[in-house]
């Protein structure tokens, strides 16, 4: 858990450390606010379990967004 501090408030932010390709990774999974320390931790493992299989789980998330479009 990381400590991000902003003009008004602390801010908790939960994020996961990982190498991928020998190259460390750090990635956000959320806030305090949004998410509890278990549902972070379950969030973790999961995404976790994504590596382990040499999986980039960021990429995918990166490729999702590449991808959606917004009606106006």
């Amino acid at each position: 858990m990381i400590l991000r501090f902003s003009a008004f408030m602390i801010v908790l932010s939960y994020y996961l450390y990982y190498r991928l390709d020998g190259k460390q990774v750090n990635r956000k999974i959320g806030s305090a606010c949004d998410l509890t320390s278990a549902q972070a931790r379950d969030l973790a493992k999961e995404k976790m379990g994504g590596v382990a299989k040499g999986n980039d789980v960021h990429a995918v998330k990166k490729q999702e967004k590449k991808h959606f479009v917004v009606n106006t």
